[in-house]
């Protein structure tokens, strides 16, 4: 659904400008994302003082930081974090793996689309009117 939505609007920068604009697809993917995630994290870690045992805090913060980037799903996979692991502590955040896999897909996936629509707009015969 998100690849979906994402292509949408790419076409209608496409279609509007003529062109995929950097900023603003960036610009708004950030304040559609970041507000509520960076509350949830920074709920997480506050309340991780009080909630979780001593021994959590540091991970707890370590893997926040990484969700804070879209970069926890790397994180679990450097740290050999088994994510399904029954005796294996959990921290509040380790499921922002999947936040970060779709960021990282929306920021991939721009470039994909504009190298795209890059190599269409030069291969493509531009209609051509005469003028009376």
């Amino acid at each position: 659904m998100s690849g979906f939505l994402i292509t949408t609007t790419l076409f209608g920068q496409l279609d509007r400008s003529g062109r995929v604009q950097p900023w603003t697809f960036f610009a708004r993917l950030l304040v559609r994302l970041l507000p509520a995630a960076l509350t949830v994290l920074l709920a997480v870690v506050v309340v991780t003082r009080w909630a979780l045992p001593e021994s959590m805090w540091g991970q707890t913060a370590r893997e926040s930081i990484a969700s804070s980037l879209y970069a926890q799903n790397w994180y679990l996979a450097l740290t050999s974090t088994d994510y399904l692991g029954e005796f294996e502590e959990k921290t509040p955040v380790q499921h922002f793996w999947a936040m970060s896999v779709q960021g990282q897909f929306y920021f991939a996936w721009f470039f994909v689309f504009a190298l795209i629509a890059i190599l269409v707009s030069r291969t493509s015969k531009r209609p051509t009117t005469i003028a009376g």
